[in-house]
């Protein structure tokens, strides 16, 4: 019981992390997200066949993401 509630607690699966993204401001698309998943680029875990991304990795991510959104367009 204690496992399901730190996967639940400090895990997002897909569907959330992409939702997460999304209202955070990252225009991302579910097939590019899991593309960069499939590649290894995000790393994440399988918890019972289903992938998750740790929080922290999420927050990076968003971080990253608006970085790079929010330079001028050459």
């Amino acid at each position: 019981m204690d496992a399901l509630t730190h996967v639940a607690q400090n895990y997002y699966d897909v569907s959330a992390a992409i939702g997460l993204l999304q209202s955070k401001g990252v225009k991302i698309r579910r097939n590019a997200f899991e593309r960069r998943l499939d590649r290894n680029r995000i790393p994440h875990e399988k918890i019972g066949g289903r992938r998750v991304i740790a929080r922290e990795v999420l927050d990076e991510l968003v971080g990253k993401e608006l970085a790079i959104s929010g330079r001028p367009k050459m």
